[in-house]
């Protein structure tokens, strides 16, 4: 659940370092250092790999849903500078809403999820900086289980935390460990999942029942025989999508590329790349990586976001060149079966949406980071 900005402390330094930008075109001079092509990083989950074109027409039912986000009125905004101290936000890291049009946002510099009402009025804070129960150090990202409202949270401790809704506002219930460095969380039904930044061939994506045991955890989705390397590849983002057969979809920052897994077991189902501009190596050197790309740049994945009915889910990627960190902000729509649209301009889609955070049923939630951060909520149609 989230997208590239609520990892930004870890992407920055993580990729963000090591990653030696502007990125090398095809024709530059090899670098000096280990050279891993793409095609040995990618361990295709199955046999399903389907290339997005930008500029493909998206089929009619997938075109509605992002016509229904790009068209909707705004409800209202929640953040600003003026007023009390709970309407300022410092980082938003996170946000979920629950069927009912209810909100949480993880603000990770006040180290607190802050829970909204369907009119947008603050109800309550969860949870405070500190490493006891029901606290949280250096929070990660945070997943709300729309049906039933259960909160998770992941810190920088490698601690998993639950919280249950009760009539006297969110409770601590328990919490768990993870065996590496979080990346995201999500949630569908009993379930948590969680990304972690594997140094090696050590799950990447792990299952946790109620009882924060292990159900199932996939091997890392990209294994190059150095953990520098296997460490940025793992860097991604997830997203839990319900409906008929419940899956759990992760993205890596790095290569555009999207996995699908199946919630209940694990079961890899396909994957797909995003973009026609894909990096095609990475060089380990001193100090860091490179990563060479197509002359024109390459697509990297901001975020995944679900839709709530089930049908799949939305992906944000950008296409980053040697001159422009973001050219543009196109749309991907991943069906529930792994059909693929694009959804950037060139698809007859309106003009590429705002930093989607979260889907609703009647509403999507919109992040704006400047001048200050703050959300936007605005209608489905």
């Amino acid at each position: 659940m989230g997208s590239e900005r609520e990892r930004s402390a870890c992407a920055i330094g993580l990729v963000g370092l090591m990653l030696i930008a502007p990125p090398l075109e095809l024709s530059a001079q090899a670098p000096e250092g280990r050279r891993h092509p793409i095609s040995s990083l990618v361990r295709d989950p199955a046999p399903v790999t389907v290339t997005l074109a930008p500029g493909a027409s998206p089929p009619a039912s997938v075109l509605g849903s992002i016509e229904a986000l790009s068209d909707g009125v705004e409800m209202f905004r929640v953040g600003s500078l003026d007023g009390a101290a709970d309407a300022l936000f410092g980082e938003i890291a996170d946000v979920g809403v629950g069927l009912d049009g209810s909100m949480v946002v993880l603000d990770a510099m006040a180290s607190t999820v802050r829970v909204y009402s369907p009119d947008g009025d603050l109800v309550e804070s969860v949870g405070q900086p500190g490493e006891g129960p029901g606290e949280f150090a250096a929070p990660v990202a945070a997943a709300l289980e729309s049906g039933s409202g259960r909160l998770v949270v992941v810190d920088m401790r490698r601690i998993v935390s639950e919280f249950e809704p009760t009539e006297e506002g969110y409770q601590y219930v328990r919490q768990w460990r993870v065996d590496a460095a979080p990346g995201d969380i999500c949630v569908l039904g009993d379930l948590t999942f969680v990304s972690v930044l594997p140094a090696d061939d050590t799950p990447s994506l792990v299952a946790f029942d109620r009882d924060g045991e292990v159900e199932w955890s996939a091997a890392s989705t990209y294994a190059a025989g150095s953990a520098s390397v296997t460490r940025a590849a793992n860097e991604g983002v997830l997203a839990c999508v319900g409906g008929a057969e419940p899956k759990v979809l992760f993205g890596s920052l790095l290569l555009g590329r999207v996995f699908a897994f199946r919630a209940s077991d694990g079961r890899a189902l396909w994957s797909a790349q995003i973009g026609e501009y894909t990096p095609t190596e990475v060089w380990e050197v001193d100090g860091g990586m490179i990563v060479r790309t197509t002359a024109e740049g390459t697509h990297r994945i901001r975020g995944v976001a679900p839709f709530p009915n089930g049908r799949g889910a939305l992906v944000q990627v950008s296409l980053h060149t040697g001159e422009s960190h973001e050219q543009q902000l196109p749309y991907v729509s991943l069906d529930a079966l792994g059909i693929e649209a694009d959804g950037g301009t060139g698809g007859g889609v309106p003009a590429p949406l705002g930093e989607v955070a979260a889907i609703g049923v009647d509403r999507w939630v919109e992040v704006q980071r400047v001048p200050f951060p703050r959300l936007i909520v605005r209608s489905r149609r």
